[in-house]
């Protein structure tokens, strides 16, 4: 098979990284791809948000089969153009990406289709959510209703913080357009996982759950990011809750769209979280999780292509997929400033990275700010900023999954490195 994968970032070098290992595979493509993607597969200079170009270049390689990594070529409508083409594609038509897409749409699915979440509100005025706010009295999440790669969302535990929020989203346009309009949610309280599912529009296959840290500094501080560490197997949930949490949170999204002839078809992936009361949805997102990817594809002994193809064929009834063989523990390494700024004034120097692929078990992905420098002997890797590395452990048991990730973590070097030291440490194991 001919395969193009669609992304810059270390989930889509971890995507390609595990279909690479397909036997079925002939070719492998991405676009634009990254350096690491580069050093196994042919990368092309198109965006990945260029719906035109995408469809052109999969037309062009005769590719098999298209897997999508990020949610703004799917919003933008890529697997439609590719249907279109009769080009198999793993993701969502634009209709059902909109589940990510927008908050607000998300919301008013879960209200209808009676999924369990937290109380909120819609509003594009500061007066009115601030009104809201206080009739509640309580801490409010506070988020951009269109895509803001997984930095748009605001806790705010006090009133000054919720209108530093809704000034910077509703006054001074941080996220432009996709932040014309907030959802405020009452903030809640419990265990916070990953509980995803792979789907062909009938057959629903479960993912491991994963859990993770999305703030950017230790002890839940700082920012939201796109995730700076995530971990498996979750084992402070019981199998009862995970089911339930598919039950009642993914299954009737999945139901309700199709009773608006909208058929999923990809990865449908929630934000749970597991309170007191049962498992809460917080959002939903259209495509895999960053960081997620990277340990699943550490942990699950699964042809990776075979499955794609079956999700994008229809036939994923005849695929199963395995518990994961052991423990996976993966962190992000970010330049300093992130998430607030992108792009360093001059690209720094990446160290160490030779010495810890040689941990055992350990595999690092480039992610977005990180780019080739240098010829032949001299080719070596600098951050640009932003999302730089991604290092991901496996081993028997979280507590050596762990210790191997931070270790290699230690081991790369760049000016600014941040990366977060707790990663697992609610695993109750690592420390």
């Amino acid at each position: 098979m001919k395969v193009l994968v669609v992304g810059s970032g270390a989930r889509e070098h971890a995507i390609a990284w595990k279909v690479g290992q397909s036997p079925k595979l002939t070719e492998l493509h991405a676009a634009p791809g990254n350096a690491g993607i580069q050093q196994f597969a042919v990368c092309h200079a198109v965006s990945a948000n260029d719906v035109d170009a995408i469809s052109k270049l999969a037309v062009d390689l005769a590719v098999d089969l298209v897997i999508v990594g990020p949610e703004g070529p799917l919003v933008s409508g890529l697997s439609n153009r590719l249907k279109k083409y009769e080009i198999p594609c793993v993701g969502p038509s634009a209709a059902a990406a909109r589940i990510e897409g927008s908050k607000v749409f998300a919301k008013e699915l879960m209200d209808r289709a009676q999924v369990p979440t937290a109380r909120w509100e819609a509003f594009s005025d500061v007066q009115a959510a601030l009104a809201a706010i206080n009739r509640w009295r309580g801490p409010v999440v506070i988020k951009a209703d269109g895509l803001t790669a997984g930095k748009g969302a605001f806790v705010c535990m006090t009133k000054v913080q919720a209108e530093r929020a809704l000034s910077a989203l509703l006054v001074e346009s941080q996220f432009g357009v996709a932040g014309r309009r907030v959802v405020v949610e009452e903030f809640l309280q419990g265990t916070e996982a990953s509980v995803a599912v792979l789907t062909d529009g009938e057959t629903i296959i479960s993912l491991p759950v994963i859990r993770g840290d999305k703030r950017r500094d230790e002890n839940n501080g700082g920012p939201n990011t796109d995730g700076m560490g995530a971990w498996l197997p979750v084992d402070e949930l019981y199998e009862q809750q995970i089911d339930e949490a598919i039950e009642a949170g993914i299954k009737p999204a999945l139901e309700d769209m199709r009773s608006r002839g909208i058929n999923y078809v990809g990865v449908l992936y929630a934000d749970v979280l597991f309170t007191r009361t049962g498992p809460k949805v917080l959002e939903y997102n259209c495509r895999f999780g960053e960081l997620e990817v990277q340990t699943l594809a550490r942990t699950l002994d699964v042809d990776w292509l075979e499955l794609m193809e079956r999700t994008a064929a229809g036939t994923l009834g005849e695929m199963t997929i395995p518990e994961p063989a052991g423990a996976g523990v993966t962190l992000a390494l970010v330049a300093s400033g992130y998430p607030r700024r992108d792009e360093q004034d001059k690209p720094v120097t990446i160290a160490g990275i030779n010495d810890a692929a040689e941990i055992e078990g350990v595999e690092i992905f480039v992610d977005h700010g990180t780019k080739l420098t240098g010829k032949g002997e001299r080719i070596g890797l600098a951050c640009t900023g932003g999302r730089v590395l991604t290092v991901s452990a496996y081993a028997d048991n979280i507590e050596d999954a762990a210790k191997r990730a931070h270790e290699a973590a230690g081991l790369i070097v760049f000016e600014g490195k941040h990366v977060r030291g707790d990663i697992a440490a609610e695993a109750g194991i690592y420390a």
